[in-house]
């Protein structure tokens, strides 16, 4: 495993700015090594597909390590329309923290176009 000191200063950047207000999560670092792993095996970044956990133990320890992660929650099941009749609690967490992957995606697939061009330049 790298530390800051070994790893390169654009990693620690990409890191950063992934986390956004959070405070440093190993959840968010290991979103940020899924999507770069993810962008580096895809033919297409359009086509990627993240899942979610699918262990209810792992969803848990997710969404119980930092209440922003509720409100992922939230914007999922408002997003999807999950009804009463159809409420899954550990669907909705699931929905969830995928919601906070692509977003994870989303921020790591904009840095690494945008670092290339500025070695482009």
């Amino acid at each position: 495993m790298h530390n800051s000191r070994s790893a390169p200063a654009t990693t620690g950047e990409l890191c950063h700015e992934a986390h956004g207000d959070m405070a440093p999560d190993d959840w968010k670092y290991q979103f940020v090594l899924e999507a770069v792993v993810a962008l580096s095996e895809a033919d297409d970044p359009d086509d990627i597909q993240l899942e979610a956990d699918v262990y209810n133990s792992e969803l848990l320890q997710w969404l119980a390590s930092h209440l922003e992660r509720a409100g992922y929650v939230d914007e999922a099941v408002q997003e999807y329309g999950i009804g009463t009749k159809d409420f899954d609690l550990m669907s909705c967490i699931g929905l969830g923290q995928l919601r906070e992957k692509e977003e994870v995606l989303s921020i790591v697939r904009s840095y690494l176009e945008r670092k290339a061009d500025e070695e482009g330049e």
